[in-house]
This record gives structure tokens, sequence and C-alpha cells, in this order.
């Protein structure tokens, strides 16, 4: 588990957060690989800050990329973390 990011605390709960269930979900597939989550404001940071931090070779084959749900301080409860993931998992 690596989170990243600049954001505070919660944020970093939350990284943490989806990390532990991105490994969980790997497990109960029965799937080797890793999970690793990169917060940034928007699409755009995100891929920035990778290419800047990892370089190409940080998009390895299966990467993938999701914004988060902007709009989630108007609805909390429809966008936790867990809704989030779930939507894709």
């Amino acid at each position: 588990m690596n989170p990243r990011g600049s954001f505070g605390t919660l944020h970093q709960f939350i990284m943490r957060f989806v990390c532990d269930v991105l490994k969980a979900g790997l497990a109960q597939a029965k799937v080797q690989g890793f999970a690793e989550v990169l917060a940034a404001k928007d699409a755009e940071d995100g891929i920035s800050a990778l290419i800047q931090t990892e370089g190409l070779g940080g998009l390895r084959p299966n990467t993938i990329i999701l914004c988060w749900p902007i709009h989630w301080k108007k609805d909390y409860d429809s966008y936790t973390a867990d809704a989030f993931i779930r939507k894709y998992y």
C-alpha cells in the first residue's frame, strides 16, 4: 500500500481505505498485483503528478485512472469512498 498525494488527514485515511479495498479485491479474485493510490484535484493533475514522480514507466500495464466525484460534499452519503469503489468494482 502506497497512498500518495498532498491532502489532509481525512484524505490520507480515505486513500488508505481505498488501497485496502483494492488489495482485498485482488485477494478475493486470487489475482497477484499491486494497489497504489495517487490523489489529485483532477485527472489532468493526477496524470501529470504520476508522470513527474514515476516517469512514463509509472503507467504500468493495467493502470486505471479514475476521477473522484467532485460534488461529494453536496450529497455525502451517496459519495462515500466505499460507494465510489463499489461503483467501479
